[in-house]
């Protein structure tokens, strides 16, 4: 099992790259996608929004069953204040997004084919494989239905006729 560099190390090399401003601790170094903060120590990168609760809150950094997110009244990604971040799982990060109307898929009014969300064309219904709420077009839905049993039909009768 891997272990985290000792609290002493990981906090050395935190505060060498924050600036502080206010209640804020802004990353002033290097990011990943979405401008959140990342850090390499002892040949392993961490991520530092995730790191800092780690440490501060006394979290097992590789307990995947969490993640660092930012409270709804900070919505600074480069923030990595232990009072801007909260123990959550994705399921919150996306209802907080939401809240927040940064959500993507949230503000989407139409299909990628085009047809609109109404309630008459929309099935609401939660994903098996992540758990998360999802919608899908009804008429998209019914034309995918369709050909897919087109496909059926067609790979059946061949092996029908292959076997006849």
């Amino acid at each position: 099992m891997t272990s985290l560099p000792s609290k002493e190390l990981i906090l050395k090399r935190l505060k060498k790259h924050i600036r502080y401003e206010g209640n804020h601790w802004l990353w002033v170094s290097s990011t990943r996608k979405g401008d959140y903060g990342v850090i390499g120590i002892e040949n392993r990168q961490y991520t530092v929004s995730r790191l800092v609760l780690a440490v501060y809150l006394g979290l097992d950094y590789y307990d995947y069953s969490w993640q660092a997110n930012h409270k709804v009244e900070c919505q600074i990604p480069r923030c990595c204040s232990p009072a801007c971040l909260y123990k959550g799982t994705h399921s919150e990060n996306v209802q907080d997004s939401v809240k927040l109307k940064t959500q993507h898929w949230a503000s989407k009014t139409h299909c990628p084919r085009n047809h609109e969300y109404t309630p008459e064309n929309t099935i609401h219904y939660v994903n098996p494989y992540t758990g998360v709420k999802q919608r899908q077009c009804i008429i998209c839905n019914r034309e995918l239905g369709k050909i897919r049993q087109k496909k059926y039909q067609e790979k059946r009768g061949k092996a029908i006729r292959d076997a006849g």
